[in-house]
């Protein structure tokens, strides 16, 4: 029977002790960037989540998903494929990131909603002169939408943080 020079998991340490962890500077910029897309993105599924199919109680789970997927966008944009620490202000973006994603995306519910009115003898800018967006968005806020609020921004902390614990 051959036996190994070292455990297998030692090829991962530096100096057999705990993971290595990345030397390489954080590329923030560039994690911000990458999260802004996952974002805009967020907003836009969110549209089609909340407005267009109109999933109520499915869409803390569509706010977790894509809180997740910002968390990761920014993740891999800040450190591309790299063992690193945990990163908690690539977590504190994120969850920045998500909860605008998630007003960005409720504001084109909002317009969406007012576009197809059924049945208004009002244009659209008269419609969006008699409904502003903060009254509109006032009913909305409940019973669901601080879930929604939590799942965006936590899992989205989460995802972000990623690496390695260091201790």
């Amino acid at each position: 029977m051959r036996r190994l020079e070292r455990p297998p998991a030692e090829r991962y340490t530096e100096g057999g002790g705990s993971p290595a962890v990345a030397a390489a500077e954080p590329r923030r910029a560039r994690g911000a960037a990458y999260g802004l897309v996952a974002a805009a993105g967020g907003a836009v599924v969110w549209l089609v989540a909340a407005g267009v199919i109109d999933l109520s109680g499915g869409l803390i789970v569509a706010a977790g998903v894509l809180g997740w997927v910002i968390g990761a966008a920014i993740r891999a944009g800040t450190w591309g494929g790299a063992i690193h620490a945990v990163d908690d202000r690539a977590g504190a973006i994120a969850a920045i990131l998500g909860l605008v994603s998630w007003l960005g995306g409720s504001f084109l519910v909002y317009l969406y909603s007012l576009a197809t009115l059924p049945a208004s003898a009002l244009t659209f800018a008269e419609r969006l002169a008699a409904q502003p967006f903060v009254d509109w968005l006032g009913p909305q806020l409940l019973p669901l939408a601080p879930l929604e609020l939590a799942a965006f921004a936590l899992l989205g902390w989460y995802a972000a943080r990623g690496g390695t614990p260091s201790g």
